[in-house]
């Protein structure tokens, strides 16, 4: 999708760097395979997250609208005039909707996420407590052997046991979704990452992403470990015998982002074209037998 993540930054005054399966190579080889692109693949993505959210908050509005013109005895607009409700009250419009959100816009429990970490018990809370007084309705999904076939469509009818409207506002449900849409329109059009407190967003995961470590700054001294281990075919861990070349003197801006990132996923955020020369001198050299 093209979307970069913050970029986050971390001191350091040691790197580690793995060796090749070859005879000889050059610091310049390892130090370019360290701060080269990885690809990954199955990584949750911000702003894909965001895209999927808004189409199926999409797919949701026209279905419930669809619905409720189908059936206008839900087309009441419940009064809401600030009185506390009883608890059980409570809970009852809370099972109501969320059977009501199963059962016509398809919902699986436990599919999504919010940005929210402190919210106490959220408006779709489902526990049942002793004494609710709503028996009639019950939260746990009918086995799919147990749900009446629709003989005109051969499918599976989830809606012959919906709530009564007395126990749902099926107008406010739209309205609801309306504004999650328009805040998961807003971010992605001013700042994906901005938080969304209260809407349930759909995971999506990006088929190919990438990776990158680059050198913001070198600190005064750096130390360079060179590691050996190697694990064959079988699973036997060797050391790598890979003899490494290296000058006295070592350029750094190729490996450096100078002050400036390119922000592209698909290319190395290092910009060739602003590469500073700088030299940095070999100060000591420690080999373990």
């Amino acid at each position: 999708c093209g979307y970069t993540e913050a970029v986050r930054h971390f001191a350091f005054d040691n790197i580690s760097l793995s060796l090749p399966l070859a005879a000889t190579c050059t610091l310049d080889q390892a130090l370019r395979e360290y701060i080269s692109l990885e690809e990954l693949s199955g990584v949750q993505c911000r702003k894909c997250t965001l895209n999927q959210t808004l189409r199926e908050l999409i797919t949701e509005i026209g279905l419930a609208t669809s619905w409720l013109k189908s059936n206008p005895k839900y087309d009441i607009e419940q009064s809401s005039d600030g009185s506390v409700s009883p608890n059980s009250k409570r809970r009852q419009v809370a099972r109501a909707e969320m059977i009501w959100r199963r059962a016509v816009l398809n919902h699986v429990d436990s599919v999504g996420f919010s940005d929210s970490d402190t919210e106490s018990e959220s408006e779709f809370c489902t526990s049942n407590g002793e004494g609710d007084g709503y028996d009639s309705i019950d939260s746990t999904p009918l086995p799919k052997e147990e749900y009446p076939i629709n003989p005109a469509k051969r499918i599976i009818d989830r809606t012959h046991n919906l709530p009564p409207p007395s126990l749902i506002n099926v107008p406010d449900i739209i309205k609801r979704l309306r504004q999650d849409a328009g805040e998961v329109a807003k971010a992605l059009r001013s700042d994906v990452q901005s938080p969304l407190p209260g809407i349930t967003l759909r995971k999506a995961y990006s088929p190919l992403s990438t990776k990158q470590v680059a050198f913001a700054k070198l600190p005064p001294c750096l130390c360079l470990h060179l590691s050996r281990s190697a694990i064959t075919p079988d699973g036997y861990i060797v050391k790598n015998p890979c003899h490494v070349r290296f000058p006295e003197y070592l350029d750094f801006s190729p490996y450096t982002t100078n002050g400036h990132l390119v922000v592209d996923p698909r290319s190395s955020m290092i910009d060739p074209s602003l590469v500073n020369r700088q030299q940095d001198g070999l100060h000591g050299l420690q080999s373990h037998r």
